[in-house]
């Protein structure tokens, strides 16, 4: 199970506030009845990683090698490098930006006897939480046009069927912080667990 991540953060950094807001994700998301999914995570450590061999190879290849004999392995290296790099570029750019976290509904019903019975032993606190939400995505920014920054949220929302739902919403930190700079983690948990069911509507 995710665990809660309790630290002192400084209330003049929107930075700190955020990434301190977006560390307690997994820990809310499970209290919610979220598992979190880590495919997109998996794919970003696979293409690094890949990069990361090709970079090596073609050293060793031109430590190795004479420079007529490693001519065409070395073109070939990097053709296949700047390919990855551009994979990865868009993967990271377009697809995995402002993603803070990607969870799959453990309370999902498939219209199964075990999905059915559980719907009947859900904790009084997560009774509200759509069934039929399969797949949850949440993404993160700071506003900081704004005199005082805000914490920009989206949810995504996916049914069995891949349909999905979005709901925008903003806190300020002031509403989730207290004084000592310190999370209060159901008041945080409360916005969340109230953005899903919007969103889910």
């Amino acid at each position: 199970m995710s665990q809660q991540v309790i630290k002192k953060i400084n209330l003049y950094s929107a930075n700190d506030l955020k990434n301190n807001c977006d560390d307690n994700l997994p820990f809310i998301l499970s209290n919610l009845g979220f598992k979190q999914d880590f495919k997109l995570k998996d794919i970003e450590i696979g293409l690094s990683t890949a990069l990361a061999l090709i970079g090596g190879t073609t050293y060793l290849v031109d430590k190795k090698l004479s420079f007529s004999e490693s001519y065409n392995y070395t073109v070939i290296l990097i053709v296949v490098y700047f390919l990855i790099q551009t994979v990865f570029f868009v993967f990271m750019k377009f697809y995995q930006a402002d993603i803070k976290y990607t969870g799959i509904n453990l309370n999902n019903n498939k219209d199964t006897k075990d999905k059915k019975n559980k719907k009947n032993q859900k904790d009084q606190k997560d009774q509200n939480i759509d069934e039929e939400i399969n797949k949850i995505i949440i993404k993160t920014t700071i506003n900081k046009k704004q005199v005082v920054p805000t914490y920009n949220l989206t949810i995504e929302l996916f049914d069995n069927d891949s349909n999905v739902k979005k709901f925008d919403s903003n806190l300020k930190f002031s509403s989730v912080f207290n004084e000592l700079g310190f999370l209060q983690i159901e008041e945080f948990q409360k916005i969340i667990k109230d953005s899903i069911i919007k969103t889910s509507k």
